[in-house]
């Protein structure tokens, strides 16, 4: 009766979305544009002092167009009210000392039609410091939402693209939440130093942000593949494939790096300077995404490394990685088939229930015989009786292991388990889900490896994964460029 309770609800959880981050998104967006066009005539500027002169007074000019309705004097600036009392133009005034009138400030203001007031210098609206709780609430919002939204995804079917977008997002958001916080209460605490330009600079400049923060994880990682890279070459020969994590992990730093330093050598000319940086800003929403996909794959990888499978299975399958000259399987097939046989064990001592054997694998053309013949020989030599092994010798990439696997398996609603190494875990998941096993039908264990392998291992798993996804990829990367290339361009050097 429990079983079945679990399976009903298995079926009736929905698939999790991102719907909830959007509908966020377009409520801040609302909430921006409301708090732009609701703006009245009247707005406080601060107007920078350190201490010059005090007693300041509002020289504005024998035909005014603003009215200083008050001037709160501090320590450090001056917190100046105005009233419009002209519209639509650009006009002028001065706050000056009392006591000397060449000490004074230069003040440009924007007044529309309605006769609202934009500081001209900083983009300063009546309102704007509302938009940095605000923008707050939405980026730490959408962080939680990408959290929540990962849990779920791992709780529905963690052999998903979406996990790791979820997580390597959600990584993403989690530092910029803490730089918002401290840009909002900056912001509150000493407003002379703070802006609509310091509010958006702060959002379109979170790729270098993130890129600062998260640099010293990135070079932590990459020295690590960089060592057992060295490891492995020792072992295993100086191969391309045997360098492929040291040489992104190289690639990797070296864009996080560029996107730090780069925007110090832009400058000059104006419209040059907006397309350098817009170019820049572009440029560093692939390493951001690259990054944060990284991590994600990481998170999701570990997590499926240490996943066990549950002691009810049906059936077993073996993936299979190529073995010895003379037919016998290698240490890391043979560990593949260790993992499958410690399970079945486990199995027999919880449940009784013994599980049917899919070794899978076909022949290549320098073996002797095929990967699921050489997997089989082995799990009878160990003890399994040949009646429950059920052999699939026509495969040569993953998917066709869960393809061909699953046209052996005559119950519909069989409960499976796949077996291969720690590091294949998690994109052999995502291949079983689009071979057609159900989510609640396949789970799986991981058979450890020597550890100088499984960083080199896995960033080509990461790479291999990158390359299936290319549309939701592509539809991703060019948000991305549009946002941060087409913000800056519009929104730097205003």
């Amino acid at each position: 009766m429990i079983s079945l309770t679990v399976d009903m609800e298995n079926k009736k959880m929905k698939k999790p979305t991102l719907m909830p981050a959007l509908w966020l998104t377009v409520i801040w967006l609302i909430a921006c544009l409301g708090i732009w066009f609701a703006r009245s005539d009247t707005m406080t500027i601060y107007v920078h002092n350190y201490g010059r002169y005090s007693n300041p007074l509002a020289n504005t000019g024998e035909d005014p167009a603003v009215e200083v309705l008050d001037i709160e004097e501090h320590e450090e600036y001056f917190a100046v009210k105005l009233r419009a009392l002209k519209t639509n133009g650009t006009y002028d005034f001065r706050i000056q000392s009392a006591d000397d009138p060449e000490l004074s400030s230069y003040i440009v203001v924007d007044i529309d039609s309605e006769g609202r007031i934009t500081e001209n210098a900083t983009g300063n609206f009546n309102g704007w410091k509302t938009l940095y709780p605000l923008t707050f609430i939405w980026i730490a919002g959408c962080t939680l939402i990408f959290y929540l939204t990962f849990f779920r995804q791992k709780k529905y079917s963690v052999f998903s693209y979406n996990t790791i977008i979820y997580l390597g997002f959600g990584f993403k958001g989690t530092l910029m939440t803490v730089v918002f916080l401290l840009n909002m209460l900056s912001a509150f605490e000493s407003p002379e130093y703070s802006s609509m330009m310091v509010f958006l600079d702060t959002i379109y400049s979170s790729v270098g942000t993130y890129a600062f923060l998260s640099f010293p994880v990135l070079l932590i990682l990459t020295i690590g593949l960089i060592i057992s890279n060295l490891f492995l070459w020792k072992r295993e020969g100086r191969g391309f494939t045997n360098t492929v994590a040291m040489i992104f992990g190289i690639i990797l730093t070296a864009g996080n790096l560029l996107v730090i330093i780069a925007p110090g050598f832009t400058g000059g000319y104006v419209p040059t300077a907006r397309i350098q940086m817009s170019m820049i800003n572009a440029l560093s929403a692939l390493f951001l995404y690259l990054e944060s996909m990284w991590l994600g794959a990481v998170g999701a990888g570990i997590i499926t490394a240490r996943m066990k499978a549950d002691c009810d299975r049906d059936y077993l399958i073996i993936l299979g990685c190529g073995m010895r000259e003379d037919g016998t399987p290698t240490p890391l097939l043979r560990g593949r088939c260790d993992v499958a046989l410690k399970f079945n064990q486990r199995q027999l001592e919880t449940t009784g229930k013994q599980a049917k054997f899919i070794p899978s694998g076909g022949q290549g053309d320098d073996e002797i015989i095929s990967e699921s013949e050489c997997m089989k020989n082995y799990l009878v030599s160990q003890g399994i009786s040949e009646n429950d092994i059920l052999m699939e010798n026509r495969s040569t990439t993953t998917m066709e292991n869960f393809r061909f696997s699953k046209q052996l398996i005559p119950e519909e609603n069989a409960k499976c388990a796949f077996f291969t190494t720690k590091y294949h875990v998690f994109r052999s998941g995502i291949w079983a889900r689009r071979a057609g096993f159900a989510r609640d039908a396949i789970q799986s264990e991981g058979a450890s490896t020597k550890w100088y392998f499984w960083p080199n291992a896995f960033v080509r798993e990461f790479i291999g994964l990158l390359t299936q996804h290319r549309l939701k990829q592509a539809i991703i990367i060019g948000s991305l460029f549009l946002f941060y290339g087409g913000a800056t361009y519009l929104l730097f050097f205003r």
